[in-house]
């Protein structure tokens, strides 16, 4: 199936490994220019993507990636917001208002900067954003609590541009991963080596038991999220804006 994005331009936060870097090799598969900024250096270098390390938290950051972006291309018709992060806590009250902060600015600021810039451009000719939400987002934990909000908020605002801008052509869509085998959940400080310090037990076991909890009986590869949203932003999906679609392997209804 052909998704009309040949030919176009991209910008995807957050896209230095896990699902970030799955949807600029997912949307350069489809023939699109992608432009990609995290603070770490990319994982692999892809054909058709480029590239830039920087902090997005930072002031002037996120504008200025979508100004580089339109300086290269001459213009912008996707914009996927993955960039974000979270911490295991010890309870709902246990982040300090340093954390919060942090996480939010990260989490939801980046996002709204980064939408703010580029919806000038995206409103020329039509456009998509993909907010990368999580489950979390309707599905709140108290080791979680920050990480949840944020995700919950980053919902709410999507569907606010979404509503305010389709007459001019822009649609936005939240997606909303479950249980993902990226860094974030497999690696230093994720889930399944953190609760498996506190269990006594392995991160093997940990993934073996929230695998149980998924009817489709296994964790997401970020390719399969990234799949998702290159059809979401595409042509073809022009008729769905303001959603938030879970990708999580039947996971929601057994909450």
């Amino acid at each position: 199936m052909d998704l009309g994005l040949a030919g176009k331009v991209a910008v995807v936060t957050g896209s230095r490994t896990g699902i970030g870097l799955a949807v600029c090799r997912a949307l350069a598969a489809e023939g699109m220019r992608v432009i990609g900024a995290s603070r770490g250096a990319m994982e692999h270098r892809i054909e058709g993507v480029e590239h830039l390390r920087s902090d997005l938290t930072e002031p002037g950051a996120v504008e200025g990636l979508i100004q580089h972006a339109v300086e290269r291309t001459g213009s912008i018709s996707v914009l996927v917001n993955n960039a974000g992060n979270g911490t295991i806590r010890s309870g709902s009250v246990s982040a300090s208002d340093e954390q919060w902060a942090s996480l939010l600015a990260l989490n939801l600021q980046v996002a709204v900067r980064a939408t703010r810039a580029a919806l000038p451009h995206l409103c020329v000719d039509g456009g998509a954003i993909a907010n990368i939400s999580s489950i979390n987002a309707v599905a709140p934990t108290g080791d979680i609590a920050d990480y949840s909000a944020s995700k919950a908020a980053l919902c709410s605002f999507g569907k606010s541009v979404a509503t305010e801008y389709a007459p001019q052509g822009v649609r936005v869509v939240n997606v909303l991963p479950g249980p993902v085998r990226t860094d974030l959940w497999m690696g230093p400080g994720g889930p399944a080596q953190t609760y498996a310090a506190r269990s006594g037990t392995t991160p093997e076991e940990v993934v073996r038991r929230a695998e149980q909890e998924i009817p489709l009986g296994r964790m997401a590869d970020p390719a399969e999220v990234a799949d998702v949203v290159t059809f979401l932003v595409s042509p073809r999906a022009s008729y769905v804006t303001g959603v938030d679609l879970l990708v999580d392997g039947g996971w929601s209804p057994t909450l």
